[in-house]
């Protein structure tokens, strides 16, 4: 068994980045713990992202995701940026068809 994973991580928008930094040290002590390594690969996606460079899902993040082992999305979109149609920039949308990932799994402790 691998002792090694890569993981793409896409920030998102909004309280995103803001939530995604303790996640990931929260997810790097239990790498730790656990004795095995994770390589977070930022993965550059989203509505901020847009409203940056005109450009909602690079192919360089897309690769990203094929290669890893894992992907790990944060919340995506503002409801003011959209495209030119008015359509909202979903790139997890995107992100679901062309790996055909049909729900976002979100791990639950009852």
């Amino acid at each position: 068994m691998p002792n090694t994973f890569d993981i793409a991580v896409f920030q998102g928008d909004g309280i995103g980045p803001e939530i995604m930094a303790p996640t990931l040290a929260i997810l790097s002590d239990l790498a730790q713990a656990g004795g095995y390594t994770l390589n977070f690969i930022d993965a550059p996606a989203g509505a901020a992202h847009y409203a940056q460079t005109g450009e909602s899902f690079p192919s360089a993040s897309m690769e990203a995701a094929r290669a890893a082992d894992a992907i790990l999305l944060s919340a995506m979109g503002l409801p003011d940026v959209r495209y030119p149609d008015g359509t909202e920039i979903s790139p997890q949308i995107d992100l679901r068809k062309a790996l055909t990932l049909f729900a976002g799994v979100r791990p639950v402790t009852v």
